[in-house]
């Protein structure tokens, strides 16, 4: 998002400031909506590719990038592959 932010901080059309708000915003509601499924053990490729947008996201910020690969070696064992593939959790009331 940073980089966003510095892209947003240089574009002086309206139009384009919009652009990129908008952009950051459903950057951001993918990442939130890929987490809450990811904790339910669904949606597999949303997790790998809300992973992928953090990293996207990330650019400039050392820090973030380095929280993004936490995930993405989760993801990549076999063990948690296969959690996703066979395994539901129950609906959270």
């Amino acid at each position: 998002m940073l980089a966003l932010v510095v892209l947003l901080s240089a574009v002086t059309d309206p139009i384009l400031q919009g652009l990129v708000v908008g952009l950051a915003l459903v950057i951001g509601l993918i990442i939130i909506v890929a987490g809450h499924r990811m904790r339910k053990l669904q949606s597999y490729p949303l997790a790998m590719t809300a992973t992928a947008l953090l990293f996207v996201a990330a650019i400039g910020c050392a820090p973030l990038a380095l929280l993004g690969i936490w995930p993405l070696i989760v993801l990549l064992d076999a063990d948690v592959k296969w959690a996703f593939s066979k395994s539901q959790l129950p609906d959270e009331q």
